[in-house]
């Protein structure tokens, strides 16, 4: 039987999920016949399923005794201040800093904290369309516009009969659906 580790550091101190819906995951699983981790994954914000990542920062003063890589991570540390684990890697290539930071860390001279990096999701963003003008005018604006072909002109006035009966804003790709058109831009 596997033994397990002692926890070293809490990441984040305030937690993700509520009570709520913890129990909400409990229910689905067994409702659903799924595994409770895959019932409470669900429900984790996007991004936060990322592994930590090391910060390095110097602790301690020179000790003088430092050669070979170690030497040249205290200096790149004390030059650039705290790194990631990945800006190292980067600023070290090929070679093994890990050991040399462990045992600096162990000696004192070093610290260690995890963090989480930031989130690589962004926000959605829904391209919407409202008439800016009364339907009348658009159509009396409609005649002015150069037309390729009479299907253009056919799926113009589409578009605007359909925004014209619309109290609001709506999504640009259901526009172009109700219009029986295609948007390039909307497909990205």
């Amino acid at each position: 039987m596997a033994e397990t580790r002692p926890v070293l550091e809490l990441i984040d101190a305030q937690a993700v999920l509520t009570q709520g819906q913890l129990a909400l995951a409990r229910i689905l699983a067994e409702e659903t016949l799924s595994p409770l981790a895959a019932c409470i994954d669900l429900m984790l914000p996007a991004g936060l399923a990322q592994r930590t990542e090391a910060v390095y920062a110097i602790q301690g003063d020179d000790p003088g005794d430092l050669t070979g890589v170690a030497q040249r991570l205290w200096r790149l540390l004390q030059r650039r201040g705290a790194l990631r684990a990945g800006q190292i890697e980067r600023a070290m290539p090929r070679l093994d800093w890990q050991g040399s930071a462990e045992r600096l860390v162990r000696r004192g001279l070093l610290s260690r904290q995890s963090v989480l990096p930031p989130p690589r999701v962004r926000p959605k963003f829904v391209r919407s369309a409202q008439l800016a003008c009364a339907p009348e005018e658009a159509l009396s604006r409609l005649s002015q516009i150069k037309h390729r072909d009479a299907a253009a002109l056919d799926r113009r006035l589409a578009i605007l009969r359909f925004l014209s009966g619309e109290p609001g804003p709506v999504d640009v790709t259901w526009v172009y659906a109700q219009a029986g058109a295609t948007c390039v831009i909307c497909n990205s």
